[in-house]
């Protein structure tokens, strides 16, 4: 592909002078050089994300790099981590925040080509409540407490709280 180019300049005297430059280069062309596993993910406040893209076999790759809500993501910056093997680029976000909803995009250059698969993020905040279910909240002992191990007998006192996550 050619393109030209056509420089003026106008002399001190007032005289204009000027050139065509001729410039070549090659056309980057659309071609399948990534594919997400998801397309959409959601997850819990304090969560982790993990965004993963197959680099398609015998694709020439030269650069991949993530965007999330239009910011360049850097490796270890932040709650950040990617990671990029000969098949594979992933990008764990962890611990996820409300900041994180959005979308992320993994770009890929090729020999003249490039790619990019959206992925888009969804999330709710969870409060502790939803996390926290309690199973009993208080305890009364037939024996008036006699066994109780802090040798506490007053039953009024002994109120256990078991909690289990959700």
């Amino acid at each position: 592909k050619q393109w030209y180019q056509r420089r003026v300049a106008i002399t001190a005297g007032g005289t204009e002078d000027s050139e065509e430059i001729t410039i070549t280069g090659e056309e980057v062309t659309e071609e399948d050089l990534i594919e997400a596993g998801e397309t959409s993910v959601t997850f819990a406040d304090g969560g982790q994300i993990v965004l993963e893209v197959t680099k398609i076999p015998d694709a020439t790759i030269t650069e991949i790099w993530w965007e999330c809500n239009g910011e360049r993501v850097v490796h270890k910056e932040g709650n950040a981590k990617i990671k990029d093997t000969a098949t594979m680029s992933r990008l764990t976000l962890d611990p996820a925040t409300q900041t994180d909803v959005g979308s992320c995009i993994a770009f890929a250059r090729g020999v003249g080509t490039e790619d990019s698969e959206e992925i888009t993020i969804t999330g709710e905040e969870v409060t502790e409540e939803d996390l926290i279910e309690a199973v009993e909240t208080s305890v009364t002992f037939a024996d008036g407490g006699a066994n109780c191990s802090r040798g506490d007998k007053d039953p009024r006192r002994h109120y256990h709280r078991d909690l289990v996550g959700v």
